[in-house]
């Protein structure tokens, strides 16, 4: 193997475990989306280190990563986040002082609602 191959591998598998740790935080911190840094991880593992590919996907996180690449979520995944959006956003809502601000964040809430309840509904 060359450097640079050398070079690309370990920055691959330092930013598939930066990735993971954002991604791992997002799922408890309302603002940063967790499956999307989770799937960057499983990419960067991907090309860097075929073992913790394979503990990454056979993880508790390995279905949301599936789903997520086939643009599909649970039904309990989708009750799960409009209920977030509808709590994060309300409070927003409430907050926020400019009637536009409000507006504006309705419909993204409500955008974003379609968007999820519009993916397929994956099996468990």
């Amino acid at each position: 193997m060359n450097i640079l191959g050398s070079v690309k591998k370990k920055v691959f598998l330092l930013l598939g475990i930066l990735f993971f740790i954002i991604g791992v935080a997002g799922l408890f911190l309302p603002v940063v989306p967790g499956t999307d840094f989770l799937f960057l991880s499983a990419l960067m593992f991907a090309k860097s280190s075929k073992r913790l590919h394979r503990r990454l996907m056979a993880s508790r996180f390995g279905p949301a990563i599936r789903n997520y690449k086939r643009k599909q979520m649970t039904l309990g995944a989708k009750k799960a986040a409009v209920i977030a959006i509808a709590i994060g956003m309300g409070i927003s809502i409430y907050v926020v002082q400019s009637m536009f601000a409000k507006y504006a964040l309705a419909a993204v809430a409500i955008l974003v609602m379609m968007y999820v309840w519009g993916l397929k509904t994956a099996r468990r």
